[in-house]
């Protein structure tokens, strides 16, 4: 819309010369690659965080895009911008809102294979980006200020008297921005401090937390493993003690058997004595019986000679 006044205002000059403008399709285009580079590294810190594979791929990714990055940085001309915001038109100042440094750099030197240096980066773009995105916005406002104050100079154009009042004065109002600015800058700088140094703290904190979070789960490793090594101690003793149980049941089924064939034993031999002693009472019995028999022969023959003889002296009575 503003490029049809913009080249007739080129082609003037006098006390409303044309005023300086550059290209603001080059500052947006370098705009839309700040975010795309933040976008490219955000994945770059979730590989680091997760794999070690994926992290060595993604560390390749960001050297490439830094170093593709660089070289557009450098085929940009961005102070030539930032003069164009300094530069006053007829006496008039246009009025900053920041104070504009120059664009960090982002090197590839910075990628890493580390999460917090990747997350480093990741903020240093962003803040070149949200910064960059200001100075889009920045300069869109200076384009329309200096083409209405170019098309004002040339409606009414102002005598060298004019020019020189309006020099004094822009001047000491620019002199008043730059000072308010400064000031304001130096408030930001030392709340940025004052962020770093509470950042830093909480850093400080979590690194302690860390280390404390660490040293427990040392210890609890360590117990675990105790742990382990009491469990492992108390199942060997467990399986001992299964053996030796085993054992004394075998052994007693052992026992038990000796003690039944013994008692096997005992009772045949119970058996053989209880034969023996009715054999013993049967050969005494016999021989009772054999001594009765022999009482009642010799008896008897006694008895045949006593008759023999009185047979013999009553015959010789006769």
């Amino acid at each position: 819309m503003l490029a049809p006044l913009l080249a007739a205002l080129l082609a003037q000059s006098g006390p409303c010369p044309s005023p300086a403008v550059h290209p603001l399709a080059a500052l947006v285009d370098a705009a839309g690659r700040d975010a795309a580079l933040v976008k490219s590294l955000a994945p770059a810190r979730t590989a680091c965080a997760t794999d070690a594979a994926s992290c060595g791929a993604a560390f390749e990714q960001c050297v490439t895009a830094l170093q593709a990055d660089a070289a557009q940085e450098l085929a940009l001309d961005e102070a030539a911008y930032l003069k164009d915001l300094d530069t006053a038109y007829a006496g008039e100042s246009f009025a900053v809102s920041r104070l504009w440094g120059a664009s960090p750099k982002l090197l590839p030197g910075a990628c890493a294979r580390s999460v917090g240096a990747l997350a480093a980066l990741e903020k240093a773009a962003v803040r070149r980006s949200e910064r960059r995105a200001a100075l889009v916005d920045e300069y869109q406002r200076y384009v329309v200020w200096v083409t209405a104050a170019a098309t004002r100079c040339r409606a009414a154009p102002p005598s060298a008297e004019v020019l020189a009042a309006r020099a004094t004065k822009e001047g000491a109002l620019r002199a008043e921005r730059l000072l308010s600015l400064k000031a304001s800058a130096k408030v930001q700088r030392e709340a940025a401090a004052q962020q770093k140094a509470a950042a830093q703290a909480e850093a400080k904190r979590l690194q302690v937390s860390a280390q404390e979070a660490t040293r427990r789960a040392d210890l609890a490793l360590v117990s675990r493993q105790a742990a382990e090594v009491t469990t492992q101690q108390a199942r060997e003793a467990a399986a001992t003690a299964q053996a030796a149980a085993a054992a004394a049941v075998a052994a007693r089924a052992v026992a038990d058997a000796e003690a039944e064939r013994a008692r096997s034993e005992a009772e045949a031999l119970q058996r053989l004595a209880a034969d023996a002693r009715q054999e013993r009472e049967t050969a005494e019995e016999r021989l009772a019986l054999q001594a009765e028999v022999r009482e009642a022969a010799l008896r008897a023959a006694q008895a045949a000679v006593d008759a023999r003889e009185a047979a013999e002296v009553e015959a010789l009575r006769s």
